[in-house]
């Protein structure tokens, strides 16, 4: 396959896809419009990371593929990666804190790492991003026992309240001198020094 069948079926690939468009986006920011080579580190490694190439993003191939190095040279002997990669984390963080503020997509750079991570972000009505409220669980009061006292009513008219040490009296009965014998017969009088048997 020709690197333009190669090209023809990354686009189509990334036609629609969001972390494609939001690279577009970032690239032609004034603060990346100044600095090709950062535009280019970035389109590179995520197109690698979008082709399934992660294994490409070290150190030796960025070198060679993005900033001309020789192949087989010494990253340890120089350090535009490694100095591209931190401007490029900067320069993101400056993007997404002013003129991409409103997206909802997000790109970050790992340190120690090239694999570019995309990370979606909510956003308010106004385009600030919000970290979504903790849900609070609502705990149920206790049933506490009533302290209301229950009303209480007059004995009705017809039912008198009879004491603990009262006689039962018959209906129409005079003074307390005055007993009925066992059958309900007349009333008999008692003399005062009689006792009751």
């Amino acid at each position: 396959m020709t690197m333009a069948l190669q090209e023809e079926g990354f686009r189509n690939f990334t036609e629609k896809d969001p972390r494609w468009k939001l690279v577009e986006r970032i690239v032609a920011a004034p603060g990346f419009a100044k600095s090709p080579r950062l535009s280019s580190l970035l389109t590179y490694i995520v197109k690698q990371s979008l082709q399934g190439r992660d294994e490409e993003l070290n150190e030796q191939c960025i070198g060679e593929r993005v900033f001309g190095r020789s192949i087989g040279y010494d990253p340890r002997d120089d350090n535009i990666v490694r100095s591209h990669a931190s401007r490029l984390r900067q320069r993101l963080e400056a993007y997404f804190r002013d003129e991409g503020g409103a997206e909802p997509l997000r790109i970050a750079i790992p340190r120690g790492s090239y694999v570019p991570q995309f990370e979606r972000v909510e956003t308010t009505l106004s385009g600030e991003p919000y970290a979504a409220a903790p849900t609070e669980t609502a705990e149920e009061e206790p049933i506490l026992p009533s302290t209301e006292k229950r009303p209480v009513f007059p004995p009705h008219p017809s039912h008198p309240t009879r004491g603990r040490h009262s006689k039962s009296s018959h209906p129409g009965s005079g003074a307390a001198g005055i007993d009925f014998d066992t059958a309900g017969a007349a009333p008999r009088s008692r003399s005062k020094g009689e006792s009751r048997s």
